[in-house]
């Protein structure tokens, strides 16, 4: 039991570390803005789903949360979607949870035990709302060059072109090749085209 604890509270310890680089990072843009010129760095986090590695832009992520090591509870809606599995209350604001192996249609062997939730402000076009992704596990926080990355080619076969808006190549080996694919969700196409109208019924 002992050691089940120590592995939760190290858990919450590296999304805790991950938000703070993030905090950090755009900071240190803000204090910059108007002074340099624009950088070509942009800063993304990487999580899995089914096996496979995926990102979003770090500017949209408010907090990260481990769904176990935090005691979060999802409370079923009726008549939603399978792949809006509920909503929790995050210090008062209630947030819906999209799972999104179930939205990707991806194999959904999923086990809630190791699971974490990404919480994302998204604002476009005057409509702003919260919502947690639900996803695998999330591998941390990094900086890539703008150049780096590519469109989407056909490698990711799983999900739907109009949700990836790009594709980054992760070497590894001596030999320089192309190991790990990471796709770019589509933020605004994931959340307003297809869920914008259910999602907002929950904006607080």
């Amino acid at each position: 039991m002992r050691e089940i604890e120590q592995s939760d509270q190290l858990g919450v310890r590296k999304t805790d570390l991950i938000l703070q680089d993030i905090e950090t990072r755009q900071q240190e843009g803000l204090s910059k803005a108007g002074v340099t010129e624009q950088s070509d760095l942009t800063d993304i986090v990487r999580f899995s789903l089914a096996g496979e590695q995926y990102a979003i832009y770090a500017s949209y992520i408010s907090s990260i949360h481990d769904l176990v090591a935090q005691s979060l509870t999802i409370f079923p809606i009726p008549g939603m979607p399978n792949h809006i599995l509920g909503v929790i209350n995050l210090r008062g604001e209630i947030i819906p949870i999209v799972d999104l192996r179930e939205f990707f249609s991806l194999p959904a062997d999923l086990d809630l035990n190791s699971t974490q939730i990404i919480n994302i402000k998204f604002e476009e076009n005057q409509s702003s709302f919260s919502v947690g992704l639900l996803v695998d596990k999330v591998y941390g926080l990094a900086k890539k060059s703008k150049t780096e990355i590519q469109p989407s080619l056909s490698t990711i076969e799983h999900i739907k072109a109009d949700y990836i808006e790009g594709e980054i190549y992760e070497e590894s080996g001596s030999d320089g090749e192309p190991s790990i694919v990471i796709g770019i969700i589509n933020l605004g196409n994931v959340l307003l085209s297809e869920m914008g109208d259910r999602l907002g019924e929950y904006d607080t």
